[in-house]
C-alpha cells in the first residue's frame, strides 16, 4: 500500500457494487403490518402514512397528467395496518420559500458523482424556483463521526441563513451522519427544524458486518481521484451493533422533528448490482431494499411516512443512467418518482410543523 493507487471510476464502482454495496425467504411481505426494530426504552414511532399517501398521490397526479386514480399505489406499499383515507381529494400545497433544505448523501456517493447525488432532479428544480437547497459535500468513505463535523462546519458557513427554518434530508448513511451531528453538537441542533430520512441507515445494516473486514484489509487505504479515503470508518459506522448502541446511548434532541421514509422491493424491482445483497438480506427478512432491512429505517420518536416500492438506489439515485448494466432491473421499465417522493415529504413536514406551531 506504499504507492498511491488509482483506478478508473468505473472499475472502482464495480468493486464497490460487488463487494460493499451500501451494505428461508418469507412470502407475502405485503400481508404483514409494518414493524420496526429498536432498543428497549426507545421512543414511540408515530404513523403518518395515510396523510403522506394523500399528499404523494396528489403530487404524483399533478406531475403526470395521464395519471389515473389509484396509479400511485404502484409506488408505495400499502400494508394491512395502514388506515384508509377519508378524503376524496386533497388540495395541493405550495412549499414555503422560507424553508432551507440541506441534503446529505450516502456511503461512497462521491465515488461516482455523476450518479451518486440523491434527488438531483428536485434539487435543480427547486433552485430554479428560488428555493434555498444545498447538497452537503460529505466524505463517502468516512465515519459518521467525521461527517457530522463536516455537516456542522457547512451549516455554520455564511451561506446558510440561520434565521430560516432548516430541514436536513439524509439519504442512506446520510441519515446516520445527520443524527450523529444532532446528538454531538447541540449548538448546531438548535438551528435545525426537522430531519427527513429516506432509506436511512438508522439501525445500520447486517451487510456492514459481513464486509467490514474485507474493506478494512483491501480497500480502506486505497486512494481514488473521485473519493479520498477519509478516515476509513464508513462500514464501521454502518454496523448494526454500532448504530443501535449509539442510538440507545445518545438521545436525539427533542427540539427537532424527525420523519422517515423507508424502502423495500420485490425481487423484480431490484437492480442487478443489488441482487446478491438482496438475496443475502432476504435470509433475514424479504422486506429489504438490497442494502437495508425495512425495519431498520425508522427513527425512534419520529413519524413514519411509508415504504417506497423501490430498491435502495431507485428511491433517490439514477444509477441506471451512469451504469446501465449494474442498474438494470427485470421489472417493467419505469423510473421511480423519487423527486415526487421527497417533494411530498417536504409538504407533509411543512404541514406538520405548522400544526406544531413551529412554522407560522
Amino acid at each position: 500500500m506504499g504507492r498511491k493507487a488509482r483506478l478508473p471510476a468505473f472499475l472502482f464502482s464495480v468493486i464497490l457494487l460487488m463487494a460493499l454495496s451500501g451494505c428461508a425467504v418469507t412470502a407475502g411481505s405485503s400481508a404483514q403490518p409494518a414493524t420496526y426494530r429498536s432498543f428497549v426504552g426507545s421512543k414511540t414511532i408515530l404513523d403518518g402514512r395515510t396523510h403522506f399517501r394523500e399528499m404523494f398521490c396528489a403530487d404524483a397526479a399533478a406531475v403526470d397528467e395521464q395519471s389515473r386514480p389509484g396509479d400511485c399505489e404502484q409506488w408505495l406499499w400499502k400494508l394491512p395496518d395502514e388506515r384508509d383515507s377519508n378524503k376524496e381529494e386533497i388540495t395541493l400545497r405550495v412549499l414555503d420559500h422560507r424553508i432551507a433544505i440541506a441534503i446529505v448523501g450516502g456511503a461512497f456517493g462521491d465515488c461516482y458523482p455523476e450518479a451518486g447525488r440523491p434527488f438531483a432532479g428536485l434539487t435543480a428544480q427547486l433552485r430554479s424556483q428560488g428555493y434555498t437547497v444545498f447538497t452537503v459535500p460529505v466524505s463517502g468513505r468516512s465515519s459518521s463521526e467525521v461527517n457530522a463535523q463536516t455537516i456542522r462546519e457547512f451549516l455554520r458557513s455564511p451561506t446558510i441563513n440561520r434565521g430560516e427554518p432548516l430541514i436536513l434530508v439524509g439519504y442512506s448513511k446520510g441519515a446516520s451522519d445527520i443524527l450523529e451531528l444532532l446528538a454531538d453538537y447541540p449548538d448546531t441542533a438548535s438551528s435545525v427544524t426537522a430531519v427527513i430520512s429516506v432509506a436511512g441507515s438508522v439501525n445500520g445494516s447486517p451487510l456492514a458486518e459481513s464486509y467490514a473486514n474485507l474493506y478494512d484489509r483491501y480497500l480502506s487505504r486505497l486512494k481514488f481521484a473521485q473519493c479520498p479515503a477519509g478516515d476509513g470508518g464508513v462500514l464501521d459506522s454502518l454496523e448494526s451493533a454500532s448504530r443501535l448502541g449509539w442510538l440507545a446511548s445518545r438521545p436525539l434532541p427533542s427540539s427537532v422533528s424527525y420523519y422517515a421514509i423507508g424502502s423495500y422491493a420485490s425481487k423484480d424491482l431490484v437492480a442487478r448490482g443489488l441482487k446478491h445483497f438482496y438475496r443475502k438480506l432476504s435470509r433475514i427478512d424479504v422486506r429489504n431494499d438490497g442494502q437495508l432491512l425495512a425495519e431498520d429505517q425508522l427513527i425512534p420518536g419520529g413519524t413514519f411516512l411509508g415504504y417506497a416500492k423501490a430498491d435502495h438506489w431507485a428511491v433517490a439515485l439514477r444509477i441506471e443512467k451512469a451504469f446501465r448494466f449494474w442498474g438494470h432491473r427485470k421489472g417493467p421499465p419505469r423510473s421511480y418518482p423519487q423527486d415526487v417522493l421527497l417533494h411530498a415529504a417536504l409538504l407533509f413536514v411543512q404541514d406538520d410543523l405548522r400544526t406544531k406551531g413551529r412554522l407560522n
